[in-house]
């Protein structure tokens, strides 16, 4: 049996060869068999063969076989990725100079009226690490502008709007969670308006918050490590303990 279906833009021809059926019992657990399919000659109607329980071996087979030959960017691996799984996705974002948005939600957020005059104008932002999970975004700062390791010290990202990393989203919508998405992730980060601290200390820089971003606006040359170790606050994690818990 043949079928024409569109991946990625193109249409080519396949062969129904195989069916993965799901089982569940009502309470959030589930089993599944892998089906061989046969093709009726005469009728061209295809038939399910008996399964076999679907293993982790086949499992990994299959999703190497469909991210070769689906993928939408032809396979390509952005160099600044550092680890991806099903549904998770680590990537590496350089120090840049671009617009950041303030709104504060408590007029007591922004008493001398800093952030107000900030809004909307370039600012250094520090290298930062994105974690990306359906519906989730995480994001912590490096003092390094390249390309981290395994063993990499993490250190708490100076914006609002996180709390232990996680971004609260709001009416914010993320986009699906693929290589190909890494500039919408970022967008949605860097192009959303700020509101509200979700946690304790989020800077070392003398007057806090609002002082840092201040002065990120009105500096005029890239910070370097050493101002970024002496800004930002040291997380308790390395980049491996991030991904034991992921």
């Amino acid at each position: 049996m043949n079928t024409t279906v569109t991946f990625g833009g193109q249409d080519r021809r396949y062969n129904l060869t195989s069916a993965i059926l799901i089982y569940e019992d009502g309470n959030q657990n589930a089993a599944a068999t892998v089906h061989k399919v046969t093709v009726d000659g005469r009728s061209d109607r295809p038939n399910l063969m008996p399964g076999k329980p679907l293993t982790m071996a086949t499992l990994e087979g299959l999703l190497a076989t469909l991210t070769n030959r689906v993928a939408t960017n032809g396979g390509f691996i952005d160099d600044r990725i550092l680890s991806m799984g099903m549904n998770r996705l680590l990537w590496f974002c350089p120090a840049s100079r671009q617009r950041i948005w303030f709104k504060p939600s408590n007029q007591g957020d922004d008493p001398k009226g800093v952030l107000k005059a900030a809004n909307g104008k370039f600012a250094w932002h520090p290298p930062l690490l994105f974690h990306a999970r359906p519906k989730s975004l995480s994001v912590w700062a490096l003092i390094n502008n390249h390309r981290p390791k395994i063993n990499t010290q993490l250190w708490r990202a100076p914006y609002w709007n996180l709390g232990e990393g996680h971004m609260c989203l709001g009416n914010l919508e993320l986009p699906a969670v693929a290589p190909e998405n890494i500039a919408g992730f970022e967008r949605a980060f860097f192009h959303s308006a700020f509101t509200h601290s979700s946690e304790g200390r989020l800077t070392c820089f003398k007057g806090g918050h609002n002082a840092l971003w201040d002065h990120l606006t009105k500096r005029k040359t890239a910070p370097k490590a050493a101002f970024w170790a002496g800004a930002l606050v040291r997380d308790n994690r390395t980049i491996e303990a991030l991904l034991a818990k992921s």
